[in-house]
């Protein structure tokens, strides 16, 4: 079974110019496009950006999509459907745009609304078989209890053709609490998880599949929606110890904490774990397979384990601790990560290595 190792190939800008059209505010879509071209949306500005895959020169920049109701800060998770045409969607508007790229003008060919409250990920567009669309949405039906993913499919004109609930998790496997959070005027109740806790996890991919996982479990289930099919991929894998930074680090975050709810530290029923839970993400790349990442010692590289569909793992990839995965846009032996740092954030191609 290989052990893929990540080398960079390309940090797009290093070989062009200068100019901030090679820097990244939120990086909140990122995928390819027709003919191996890089796309890039940068939430923070609202701009799509195109970029060649070979050398990385800019192809295409494009700051507004003159859309009514439209905020720059909520265009994501860019996608190209079988046909080659771009799709992006706009949280604020909960829809779903399918655009005309015509050099530097992007314009708006379909806006399919999408449902309430839409799930916060910037999870890619999807399409079953037959052309609807994949809309998540979430649902709090008790503010005590774990919120619940609900997957339907849309059509054309946002008519829901079907509609089903993700399993979720039992609210005694999380390590989440609910306080007042008095540092506000309406003194909402507020939501803290405990650093190194146990989390719930949900990944969606192509063709309505799903993922979802506690971190406190390398047990992940595998589904198409409805839950059919499902599966389990698990481990059990090397146990990760905090080391002194990161618990001092989480020390400090539950202090803040506890000031913010006038509590003090000893009231706060929390505490910092010895060893980390086994998984920290989970996500599907562009050819279905699943990427279940764990946890590493501090400092250390990001790993993931790939699987493929029925649950075979295919491989175990491995890549540099500043560079982020977490939109895996992953084809074949190609992914494209963000290289984060104080001026903003870079892409970058990588090529997957045996």
């Amino acid at each position: 079974m290989p052990n893929l190792q990540a080398h960079v190939r390309l940090q797009l800008g290093d070989n062009q110019d200068a100019s901030n059209n090679y820097t990244f505010g939120d990086v909140r879509g990122l995928t390819f496009g027709k003919d191996n071209q890089i796309l890039v949306v940068d939430s923070r500005t609202g701009s799509l950006s195109g970029f060649d895959f070979t050398d990385g020169h800019l192809q295409f920049r494009i700051d507004s999509i003159g859309i009514s109701g439209f905020s720059k800060s909520g265009l994501c998770c860019v996608a190209v459907d079988k046909e080659g045409t771009l799709w992006a969607r706009e949280f604020n508007t909960r829809s779903y745009i399918a655009f005309k790229v015509d050099g530097s003008a992007l314009t708006p060919r379909t806006n399919i609304q999408g449902g309430r409250n839409p799930y916060g990920a910037p999870v890619r567009v999807s399409w079953d078989s037959g052309g609807k669309i994949f809309d998540y949405v979430t649902s709090v039906p008790d503010f005590h209890k774990p919120a619940i993913l609900i997957s339907s499919l849309i059509d054309s004109t946002g008519r829901i053709a079907r509609s089903d609930t993700v399993p979720t998790f039992p609210a005694e496997s999380l390590t989440d609490y609910f306080f007042i959070d008095h540092s506000r005027s309406d003194s909402v109740t507020a939501t803290y998880k405990m650093p190194f806790g146990s989390t719930g996890l949900w990944a969606v991919g192509p063709n309505g599949q799903v993922a979802t996982a506690l971190t406190s479990r390398y047990d992940v289930q595998w589904m198409k929606v409805g839950g059919e099919d499902v599966e389990h991929v698990y481990q059990t894998p090397p146990k990760v110890k905090l080391s002194r930074g990161e618990r001092d680090r989480a020390e400090q975050m539950l202090k803040s904490i506890a000031r913010r709810i006038k509590l003090s530290r000893a009231q706060l029923d929390f505490i910092v774990p010895n060893e980390k839970p086994p998984l920290v993400a989970l996500g599907f790349d562009l050819d279905g397979r699943l990427w279940v990442e764990r946890s590493t010692r501090d400092g250390s590289p990001h790993v993931a384990d790939i699987y493929q569909r029925g649950g075979s793992k295919i491989a175990t990839a491995e890549w540099p601790r500043d560079i982020d995965l977490n939109l895996w846009a992953v084809r074949g032996t190609s992914a494209l990560g963000v290289k984060r740092n104080k001026s903003g954030s870079k892409i970058v191609v990588i090529e997957l290595k045996s």
